[in-house]
């Protein structure tokens, strides 16, 4: 990611400023009252001052972010309006490329501000997306929330109003409103913002038929008021039902997919699933001492931290990082690159390995995933950010196969005509031979079928492979508990939580 642009001022200042108010201000609270963060565990009136001081810099950080994404959507609107030359065709692509950048990572800032408000119930947000595209930001408007929201957030310390169009997450409502009154458990709920005079009467006409308004409703409404009042009500009458399935579905495990309007069942047990972020933390610091560091997890996950510019990684040449692999994956100590001969099948088979993902890039552009702000070291994330490290990852799925045959399960790929079905719910799984799903046999149950969401929890949610090979383990235990008859073969089941962060951090 390129973050930086001559004429635009540096960007470490903010996100230090940002990231530091927005995650520590809970624990400068408690040293303020000579307390530490191990004492809200014990004492109700730490963890509550814990919360507020929580509280008072998501406050802070969401309105310097809103200031900050507005005034960068006005830059990029002015670099259309200015006469186009081709002699500065490239600065003004690059400069629109860092303004971007730059927004989708405050976002993303947010994004974890959400997830740490709604922990431990943050498997919700992996349900607020509706579509994978980011909204664009419409600046008056957001203005208008976050004003509203800091006004929410001035009335009570325990509520955290977070402004929906400032995430890349929740596309459903205005406001996401996460009541933590009960300090063991948040409590949440969408909240809608009308205003003005016609939205006034819309909402009152649509609330006294009980949300179910007929057409001949509508035909009074468009003699009165016209036909944008009509188009305005249908719009509002959408919302209230998608907010209503979506919070059906949070209350009671069934419902309609708020992104892909297709049946649903979550696990009635919220699975409270690990994470490999000590890992990723651990590689990261020996790559900033030594140049270059790498960690295997769970004998199919690898990791590799660099600094651009070392030995091995001379030109920031993303090849090179796929070379590396390579060598990891396959333990092949002897490099074949500089012999004539060898260096041919070499090179075919660097191009046979898993995939191999930045994965700062991604995690920035994957709205449901556990925001990468969330590792406990703040100097490493902003080394991330920065570009100073880069870090990558890959998922060896043969081998995750052989450690799932090992345990008495076979996972094969669904055949590419026939995973055709789970295209609306699912991508191509990198790494397969372009299937959309893997069948799960096991001996004596019924079989069962993993689309791409549950892969992507690998790299999007830190899921270790040990976490995944669980989760299928307890398969036939979720699918007892379900009531008999309402799954079925054409109800997409997701039986496990987003990975929880490793604890509140404030």
């Amino acid at each position: 990611m390129v973050v930086e642009d001559p004429s635009l001022e540096g960007v470490e200042p903010l996100l230090d400023h940002l990231i530091t108010t927005a995650h520590t201000s809970g624990i400068q609270a408690l040293h303020q009252a000579g307390l530490r963060l191990e004492d809200i565990k014990t004492s109700t009136s730490a963890h509550r001052r814990f919360l507020r001081g929580c509280h008072y810099g998501f406050d802070i950080a969401q309105r310097h972010v809103t200031r900050v994404v507005v005034e960068l959507e006005e830059k990029a609107r002015n670099l259309r309006e200015i006469p186009r030359l081709k002699s500065d065709r490239a600065d003004r692509i690059q400069l629109l490329r860092v303004i971007r950048t730059r927004q989708l990572i405050l976002r993303r800032l947010i994004d974890s501000i959400l997830f740490q408000a709604l922990y431990p119930d943050e498997r919700a947000l992996r349900y607020f997306a509706v579509e994978d595209r980011l909204h664009p930001i419409d600046p008056p408007v957001l203005m208008r929330m976050a004003d509203v929201a800091h006004q929410r957030n001035r009335e009570d310390r325990l509520k955290f109003n977070v402004v929906c169009d400032l995430t890349t997450a929740a596309h459903i409502g205005d406001l996401v409103e996460v009541d933590r009154t009960n300090l063991s458990k948040a409590s949440w709920r969408v909240v809608e913002l009308k205003g003005g005079r016609m939205n006034a009467l819309l909402s009152k006409t649509i609330e006294e038929k009980g949300g179910s308004v007929t057409e001949q409703d509508l035909d009074t409404l468009k003699a009165a008021h016209g036909t944008a009042a009509v188009r305005q009500a249908k719009r509002m009458i959408r919302q209230r039902d998608r907010q209503d399935s979506f919070q059906s579905l949070m209350k009671t495990g069934r419902g309609t997919s708020p992104q892909y309007q297709v049946p649903i069942h979550i696990s009635p047990e919220l699975l409270c699933v690990g994470n490999y972020m000590d890992a990723i933390l651990q590689t990261c610091l020996q790559a900033k001492e030594h140049g270059l560091a790498t960690t295997t997890v769970d004998g199919c996950l690898r990791l590799l931290a660099a600094k651009p510019g070392h030995v091995l990684w001379p030109n920031s040449d993303f090849g090179a990082i796929i070379h590396c692999f390579y060598h990891i994956g396959e333990r092949i100590e002897e490099c074949g690159l500089g012999d004539p001969i060898k260096s041919e099948n070499e090179l075919q088979a660097l191009r046979e390995i898993p995939p191999v993902v930045d994965l700062v890039m991604h995690n920035m552009h994957d709205p449901v995933g556990t925001p990468i702000f969330l590792l406990a070291n703040l100097e490493i994330v902003k080394d991330l950010v920065m570009g100073r490290l880069r870090l990558f990852v890959q998922l060896d799925l043969r081998r995750f196969f052989e450690q799932a045959a090992a345990e008495g399960i076979e996972l094969s790929w669904i055949s590419r005509k026939e995973s055709e079905k789970y295209k609306k719910v699912s991508g191509i799984i990198p790494g397969s031979p372009g299937s959309y799903g893997v069948r799960i046999t096991i001996s004596g149950m019924p079989e069962q079928v993993l689309l791409g969401g549950f892969f992507r929890r690998a790299i999007g949610d830190f899921t270790p492979p040990r976490e995944l090979l669980r989760m299928i383990k307890q398969f036939p235990h979720q699918l007892r508990k379900m009531a008999d008859g309402e799954g079925d073969k054409e109800t997409v089941r997701d039986f496990t939580s987003t990975s929880p962060p490793p604890g509140p951090r404030g």
